[in-house]
């Protein structure tokens, strides 16, 4: 069975094929997989904190607004 390649293991293969590169756009996916880990944790948790359902109020487009859109900003 192979062995899955993590993210960071694939971003330090590439860069180490293009010598030349400065590793800006290598540490932009690292913060972006970040986020994206942090923002699944407090989804997965949302139950758990009463941050699911609605907020009871609208926002400026007349869309009802949730709980998760309020925590979000």
């Amino acid at each position: 069975m192979a062995i899955p390649i993590t993210l960071h293991r694939h971003l330090t293969e590439q860069q180490n094929l293009h010598p030349a590169a400065s590793g800006q756009f290598s540490a932009l996916l690292w913060e972006l997989c970040l986020a994206v880990k942090m923002i699944a944790r407090e989804v997965r948790r949302a139950g758990l904190i009463d941050i699911l359902g609605a907020a009871g109020h609208e926002n400026v487009h007349g869309e009802k607004v949730t709980k998760l859109d309020d925590y979000a900003q």
